[in-house]
């Protein structure tokens, strides 16, 4: 591709990002705007475009690292189904049942349990919201709420844990993008991707808001808008649909025996499961590897565990894994397709360069965070998946921010400060465009989980969400002028006065209706 060509290099992920808002379709967007970046690479040959097309989906498919994360997301989909199926989370809700009398002892309960299962946004929006619904319920907590309640935690507490599927993604992200230890002809910066995500943590503003709102929120009894509508209703009539369609989405009921099930059948697989990834990781030297080992620890552990309490039947175990396999072969899809593009814009279209170009002279380095922030929360808003948004920003992100501060061809991860907290406003954005967008897998599941309409869980999530995401977007701003004096600072000053003020917002709206 010649340099004349260069301004198309960023027509891909457009693309992407056009036919993920047309069709809600995240793979069939994907699959196009591999397509559309391989002929551009290759001036339109068909044949060459297609062979290099499929090397590549090959090549993405069979490297150890990013096989060992397919691996590990299957596991975790078994693992998942089993905490179902197992009738621990029955026990837990008998368990709460009993000491909880007042709403908001419900709600703050919600909240513990999303604390207790940050391990992946899918276990926690699957599981909490069918562990609480019931309790929810009878203290007539609107399913508006009680959605929120599950999806605002679900997402970004993941990205903290070290052992998480979210985590196993960044990893490879990373590492696909340039990030390695040792020096080779693909390296951008020298560093491991473990020590690049754990630089990365402090700067996801993000999760650190969200959490720390949805917590004030309940604390102080926040209602306004939509949902202060919804739970006014509820209060009167003991309507939890706020006078809206009751949720139509089939869900299987599973029967648990009070006598059989405690709450060894909770604890039990959520501490081997913890204990499994930190003996996988020690063991392998390797995120994605002990991932991996932790994962088959895990399934196998938790299987002869079940089997043997009479928890999960001999027969059942086929039906296991095939609804744990089925639970994540999308996100496996996902990430094989987005590697394979972000491949494409880093090495054979240079779109990073490209947009750095365009930068250079015309915006200030300092705003490249918040700039960032709002792309990613945009493009997830869009596509409606996190990982696959955070996939196409790396291969853009790193490269731009090379060619924009470093003058080292391939530096150290000390040499590029600015790397971390535009990082961080990338998988900042993904998640908090994951709370804004109606076609998420998450919005959907803590929807589904806890029975409530879909409609009216965006609305009043949006509702919501925007006063946090617009001070993210200026705690970023704040971060960006900040990290090339005091990297201390850059980050702690950002996320005490964005909570800070983000709660103001929410108290100073407290009581009123808002329509959309």
């Amino acid at each position: 591709m010649g340099s004349d060509l260069s301004i198309v290099s960023i027509l891909p992920p457009l693309l992407v990002l056009f036919l993920g808002y047309l069709t809600h379709r995240v793979i069939f967007s994907l699959s196009c705007g591999i397509i559309l970046a391989a002929l551009l690479a290759h001036n339109f040959s068909v044949v060459v475009a297609g062979q290099d097309t499929l090397q590549m989906l090959w090549t993405n498919l069979i490297t150890p690292s990013n096989l060992h994360i397919f691996i590990f997301l299957l596991f975790l989909g078994i693992i998942i189904v089993m905490l179902q199926y197992s009738g621990g989370a029955y026990a837990y809700t008998e368990f709460v049942k009993k000491r909880v009398r007042t709403k908001r002892g419900a709600e703050t309960a919600s909240l513990i349990l999303s604390l207790g299962l940050f391990l992946d946004d899918y276990l926690s929006s699957l599981t909490v919201g069918s562990v609480m619904h019931p309790l929810t319920d009878s203290k007539r907590i609107p399913k508006a709420k009680a959605a929120f309640l599950v999806d605002s935690m679900a997402s970004p507490l993941p990205v903290f844990c070290p052992f998480s599927g979210w985590v196993a993604a960044i990893l490879g992200f990373l590492h696909e993008n340039g990030i390695s230890p040792k020096y080779a002809e693909t390296t951008m910066v020298i560093g491991t991707p473990f020590q690049a995500y754990v630089h990365i943590l402090p700067y996801v503003f993000y999760s650190f808001l969200a959490v720390a709102t949805t917590w004030f929120i309940v604390r102080y009894k926040i209602s306004f808008g939509i949902m202060h509508r919804h739970e006014r209703i509820a209060s009167e009539t003991g309507d939890l649909y706020g006078g809206v369609k009751k949720c139509n989405l089939k869900i299987r009921e599973r029967t648990h025996n009070p006598h059989h099930t405690t709450l060894l059948e909770f604890f039990v697989p959520i501490g081997i499961m913890l204990a499994s990834f930190i003996l996988g990781v020690g063991f392998s030297g390797s995120a994605a590897t002990g991932l991996m080992l932790g994962g088959l620890i895990t399934v196998i552990t938790c299987l002869a565990f079940f089997l043997a309490r009479t928890r999960i039947e001999l027969k059942q175990i086929p039906e296991v894994i095939r609804e744990g396999v089925k639970l994540m072969y999308g996100c496996i899809i996902v990430l094989l397709l987005a590697w394979t593009l972000g491949d494409f814009l880093r090495n054979q279209l240079f779109t990073g360069e490209y947009l750095a170009s365009l930068m250079l002279g015309s915006v200030e380095v300092t705003t490249l965070p918040m700039i960032v922030f709002f792309a990613g929360c945009v493009v997830t808003c869009a596509t409606g998946s996190s990982w696959g948004s955070a996939a196409m920003l790396f291969p853009i992100v790193i490269p731009l921010v090379l060619s924009m501060t470093s003058n080292v061809s391939t530096p150290t991860l000390q040499e590029v400060p600015m790397l971390f907290p535009v990082l961080g406003a990338a998988l900042s954005g993904c998640l908090a465009g994951n709370h804004i967008s109606p076609i998420a897998d998450t919005t959907i599941m803590s929807s589904l989980s806890t029975r409530a309409n879909l409609k009216c869980h965006i609305y009043s999530q949006l509702q919501y969400a925007t006063p946090g995401i617009v001070v993210t977007g200026a705690s970023f701003w704040l971060c960006g002028s900040l990290v090339q004096y005091n990297t201390t600072l850059a980050i702690f000053l950002p996320i005490l006065s964005g909570i800070i003020a983000t709660c103001a917002i929410l108290k100073l709206y407290n009581g009123r209706y808002i329509r959309l």
